[in-house]
């Protein structure tokens, strides 16, 4: 069974309740009542709420239930694997996130370099500020900004983009 959380109503009504157990969530006390999701095959975080979300991936990693995190900043219809997560889009079909949760290992793993990872907690910044910081020049910054972007998957290279998906990416990196 496939278990889908969200904090949107609508999202949550939108689901299809053959193949998925639809959990609306709107508060933290609700998340902590989510502890009966270790007995699931998968769990999709489409929580728009980056607190509520984080709880949640948080919650999720200490019971070891496998679970895909949908962000809006990523591109439609793609997947990245980082660490023991799965990061898809909000944009995506239902058949795709399903196919997902069914078939995770066949999502390639993504690695950031040491480099690029420097790079990537800076990448809210503008060019100019992160050569500064990290002694290359801007070009190599924007290369890396392109880098970055093309290997999470990330609709573009927008500076709060950047910066809201990695919040979540090493919410999820550092409790592992």
């Amino acid at each position: 069974m496939i278990s889908f959380v969200s904090d949107n109503y609508f999202l949550c009504k939108g689901v299809p309740s053959t193949g998925f157990f639809v959990k609306y969530v709107n508060d933290i006390l609700e998340i902590k009542e989510l502890s009966y999701l270790n007995n699931t095959s998968s769990v999709i975080v489409a929580i728009e709420n980056e607190v509520l979300r984080d709880r949640t991936t948080s919650l999720l990693r200490d019971l070891n239930t496998p679970h895909i995190v949908m962000l809006d900043e990523i591109k439609k219809d793609t997947a990245v694997k980082i660490d023991s997560g799965i990061y898809s889009s909000l944009r995506s079909s239902m058949k795709y996130i399903s196919n997902l949760a069914n078939n995770r290992e066949k999502v390639k793993q993504t690695y950031l370099t040491n480099r690029e990872y420097d790079f990537f907690k800076l990448a809210h910044l503008s060019n100019k500020r992160i050569a500064r910081l990290m002694n290359i020049s801007e070009k190599t910054t924007s290369a890396y900004r392109i880098k970055v972007r093309n290997k999470l998957n990330l609709r573009s290279s927008n500076h709060l983009l950047m910066y809201r998906a990695l919040n979540t990416i090493n919410v999820a990196s550092e409790s592992e």
